[in-house]
């Protein structure tokens, strides 16, 4: 699982697809599972980071 460190915080985050980028963010509440099923669908036709 990659990591990213912004301000001192270690965040996880998953990529796939190609093409033009969308980035799906959660309100804190949820992790970046809850966009299973539209991670997958974008990433058949962008590049998808969540």
């Amino acid at each position: 699982m990659p990591f990213t460190m912004s301000n001192g915080v270690r965040l996880a985050y998953d990529e796939a697809g190609t093409g033009p980028a969308v980035v799906l963010t959660h309100g804190g509440l949820g992790d970046r599972r809850m966009w299973e099923h539209q991670f997958r669908a974008l990433a058949e036709r962008c590049r998808v980071v969540r």
